[in-house]
């Protein structure tokens, strides 16, 4: 009743269903890039909306011409990041290499955020960040970080109320990785300090500038991210960071000059400005001395 297998079926069975699953994600990648082309070039005719800023479900909007659209749209990727996923995990399970590269990765959740109006890009980017950590591939992480920020993003133009609360989940975000940034301090988790430091820039720069916090808020943003990039470039030995910590300092003092002119001169905030600036100062020279034999060897 049942055929029997033969040495020579197994693995030309198993060669089928490698090439199956290493032609798969090309065919999704096509698929997603030609969308995104087409959309693209719509949006100088005024044929498709900017990206990020649908809305589905507009007041007036057409059922079929508009609404299903959008809906059938939005359904396809979310069935498309599913797949990827579901090959993805089909990989590891087989122990096959990793067929994308980490800006690959990275760029595979990007297309898809900025098609989605929003679920699928969330979807997109949780998956590239789990197949990031998995595969240990920092710029990954980076880059679905970010993707995940542009999905929320997305929410603005159809959610009511929900603008409002954006420039929280921003900070939210960038706090996350400011934190990430300090957690990575020690050797051994290294690899991971420049995609914290990206992302705690990016999104926590970003959220002031987007938020209605007065503009010393930037001051203290960009104070707080120097002496982190700077403590941990010291920790790790690494004049990349010790350089990126110190650039922060004098962005910190630009933006001061910008954003709050002649307040800044000011007793009071005066005070507290220089205040601040004495703490990270005396903490970083405190670990330069500390660690002065270890970084003239390093260099």
């Amino acid at each position: 009743f049942f055929k029997p297998t033969t040495a020579y079926e197994i693995p030309l069975r198993l060669v089928g269903s490698e090439m199956c699953i290493r032609d798969r994600p090309s065919i999704l990648e096509l698929l997603i890039v030609t969308l995104l082309v087409s959309r693209l070039l719509g949006i100088p005719l005024n044929s498709t909306p900017m990206l990020l800023r649908v809305n589905p479900f507009a007041e007036g909007s057409n059922l079929i011409g508009w609404v299903l659209v959008w809906i059938v749209l939005e359904f396809l990727l979310l069935s498309v990041a599913m797949i990827w996923d579901w090959i993805e995990g089909r990989r590891r399970s087989l122990e096959l290499p990793d067929h994308r590269s980490a800006s690959g990765r990275a760029t595979w959740s990007a297309m898809i955020t900025l098609l989605s109006f929003g679920p699928a890009g969330l979807l997109a980017s949780l998956i590239g960040l789990r197949r990031g950590l998995q595969w240990t591939q920092p710029a990954a992480v980076t880059g679905t970080i970010l993707s995940f920020s542009e999905s929320l993003l997305a929410f603005t133009a159809w959610v009511p109320d929900f603008s409002e609360y954006y420039h929280w989940m921003i900070m939210s975000i960038g706090i996350i990785c400011l934190l990430g940034l300090i957690w990575s301090h020690s050797e051994e988790k290294r690899i991971w300090t420049s995609t914290f430091t990206i992302n705690a820039h990016v999104l926590l720069v970003l959220a002031v500038l987007i938020s209605p916090f007065p503009p010393v808020t930037l001051l203290a943003t960009f104070l707080l991210l120097s002496t982190c990039t700077w403590v941990v470039g010291i920790l790790q030995l690494r004049k990349g960071m010790r350089f990126w910590g110190a650039s922060d300092l004098v962005f910190a003092a630009m933006a001061g000059v910008l954003t709050m002119g002649g307040d800044l001169l000011e007793p009071t905030t005066a005070f507290v400005a220089l205040v601040a600036l004495a703490i990270e100062l005396g903490i970083v020279v405190w670990l330069a001395q500390k660690h002065q034999e270890a970084m003239l060897t390093s260099e």
